[in-house]
């Protein structure tokens, strides 16, 4: 090409120099005036018919199908070509054709172009000019968590992890916090077993600290109770016992004191048989309720204990979450400090849940522990039928 001014386009507005093949300014984007050989050649070409506000604003490229590098007349954007030369996608409205007619700002996309075709709202920056910010009211969670990478302690506690870290991650740095556990509450007040939840989440230590408190106050209980309404259940037995000869077929006893006295008052045997059994079972259970008042205040110890189960049963619920967070990261110390490249699918097998264990404890403590119920109205019972059989 040779060097003269006649072969180049003088931009109008900064005076670069462009390539005979330019429309736009390379150096400003100013529309360039035809160069001297550019409009002879573009003499004979019919320019596209004038296009009004709204219809496309492309001129049809099969008008000059047979002409080569021919560019489109003056003021006319180069043929189906958009920003940066490229057409509009396959769909979209053509370029230019935004709200009020105004094109899109430069390097954004179409109008349109956002979530589900709509465009974005009044004063909003375009869709996909940066991240979404989180939903209100949920904590984005770090990537460690009290220097512990939060990867290794979704592994470490397997399920229910999405519950656990925000809660982990709201309390960092904290020693101990009150968190609400439902699972531990129901399982107390419901089925009397607050540990076995504990033993679940492998947290053998705890669990073991909270079942022996469990056992003692229930022991304590159970034993007081038994301690203070013993002599009304002696006084009864031993009613029963004073009273077994006039129980017989032989004294006339029929186990229907209304009976004898409404039909039989004509034999004074029967009517004096049962008003001696109701003499002898009124002094027994006098003497054992003066010494059931006496014992009084164990009666109240183990009203007492029974709040005080109440008592472990909301504190473990309140405290569970922190306990296990004590659990789960001192056990990820341990074993990082033990092998620092150990994999997520080992740290799941020192934690993680053991379903077995919590099933095993939930159902042989509480049999064992109610055992000395058992026993002890078996015997009540036994004297009492011992006593009337023999």
């Amino acid at each position: 090409m040779n060097e003269n001014n006649q072969d180049f386009r003088i931009c109008s507005v900064c005076g670069a120099k462009n390539e005979d093949d330019y429309s736009y300014c390379k150096n400003c984007g100013t529309v360039l005036p035809l160069s001297q050989a550019t409009a002879e050649q573009n003499k004979s070409v019919t320019p596209p018919p004038f296009v009004s506000p709204g219809e496309n604003i492309y001129a049809d490229p099969a008008q000059f199908a047979n002409q080569q590098n021919v560019n489109p007349p003056y003021g006319q954007p180069p043929f189906n070509a958009g920003p940066q030369g490229n057409p509009p996608p396959y769909g979209q409205p053509p370029y230019g054709a935004g709200p009020q007619g105004n094109p899109p700002p430069y390097g954004q996309p179409p109008f349109n172009a956002g979530p589900q075709g709509n465009p974005p709202p009044y004063g909003q920056a375009p869709y996909g000019a940066g991240q979404y910010p989180p939903p209100p009211n949920v904590m984005p969670v770090p990537n460690s968590i009290d220097g512990v990478a939060t990867a290794d302690i979704a592994a470490f506690v397997g399920s229910k992890q999405e519950y656990f870290i925000p809660k982990f991650a709201q309390n960092a740095g904290k020693s101990s916090f009150a968190s609400w556990n439902w699972p531990v509450f129901l399982f107390g007040f419901l089925l009397n077993i607050p540990f076995v939840w504990f033993f679940y989440r492998k947290m053998y230590k705890v669990g073991a600290i909270i079942l022996a408190i469990w056992v003692a106050i229930t022991a304590i209980s159970l034993c007081t109770m038994i301690y203070a309404c013993q002599p009304i259940i002696n006084g009864f037995v031993n009613g029963i016992e004073e009273a077994a000869p006039y129980m017989t077929a032989e004294n006339g006893y029929s186990n229907n004191y209304t009976y004898n006295y409404s039909y039989n008052n004509n034999n004074d045997s029967y009517s004096e048989n049962d008003q001696q059994i109701s003499n002898i079972m009124t002094e027994n259970i006098k003497e054992g309720m003066s010494e059931f008042l006496a014992r009084m205040p164990f009666l109240i110890i183990g009203s007492v204990m029974s709040f005080a189960i109440l008592a472990l049963y909301i504190l473990s619920a309140v405290f569970a979450n922190s306990l296990y967070k004590k659990h789960v990261f001192k056990k990820i110390y341990e074993l990082k400090s033990q092998r620092p490249d150990m994999s997520s699918f080992e740290l799941n097998l020192h934690g993680g849940t053991s379903a077995g264990l919590a099933v095993a404890t939930g159902i042989i403590v509480p049999i064992l522990t109610s055992s000395v119920a058992w026993i002890w109205m078996f015997s009540i019972f036994s004297n009492i039928f011992s006593t009337l059989i023999l």
